[in-house]
């Protein structure tokens, strides 16, 4: 489902429909993959922290899931702590290494959150949006550590300082997809359904 490297340049994929992560070795130029022991984790977004341990969104279990390549160890995150479905598509992380995601799916429709997870505590914090069915694809920091999320119809912005959002709406009703934030901190997304 996606792709990305690490700081010694190995290619991570996360394999949604396998439940697995896989690591093509660029020094070797071979494949290996895990499956991952998590319930419905369906691995969607893939990032590396800066300690290049693996972090994925847990399409089907409202979690997140963090692979350490030294060990294999494991570690399951759960963010949303009901039973309703919730997806967590795509995740980020800050300078400080704290990892971010917001939800989108069925519970986004009615209670769409930016969810904070501590790595080194396993403390959670969530943020509701404040935006009706706003749906939050992912969860980006800048290089002001502001944390960009690209909801329905809108593009927000979390100021972890001011602990406050700004929601920007879009010129066209649609969901937007991934944001993408350059050196200079502009934010560059897609409409998805507009029109």
């Amino acid at each position: 489902n996606t792709q990305i490297f690490d700081s010694k340049g190995n290619l991570w994929l996360s394999l949604l429909a396998a439940g697995g992560v896989a690591k093509w070795d660029r020094e070797t130029d071979s494949l290996t993959w895990w499956e991952v022991p998590v319930v419905r984790s369906r691995p969607y977004g893939i990032i590396v922290d800066y300690k290049d341990k693996v972090w994925f969104a847990d399409y089907h279990n409202g979690g997140l899931t963090r692979f350490d390549p030294e060990t294999e160890e494991v570690k399951h995150f759960p963010l949303v702590k009901d039973r309703t479905t919730s997806a967590i598509r795509r995740l980020g992380v800050d300078s400080k290494g704290i990892i971010w995601a917001s939800t989108w799916g069925n519970r986004a429709f009615k209670d769409s959150s930016l969810f904070r997870l501590d790595p080194e505590t396993g403390e959670t914090t969530k943020r509701h949006l404040g935006l009706p069915y706003g749906a939050g694809y992912n969860a980006e920091a800048d290089s002001e550590d502001n944390i960009w999320v690209a909801p329905d119809n809108y593009l927000t912005k979390y100021d972890q300082v001011a602990d406050a959002f700004t929601h920007y709406p879009l010129p066209v009703r649609s969901d937007s997809l991934k944001t993408t934030i350059t050196r200079d901190n502009a934010v560059w997304f897609i409409y998805r359904n507009a029109g």
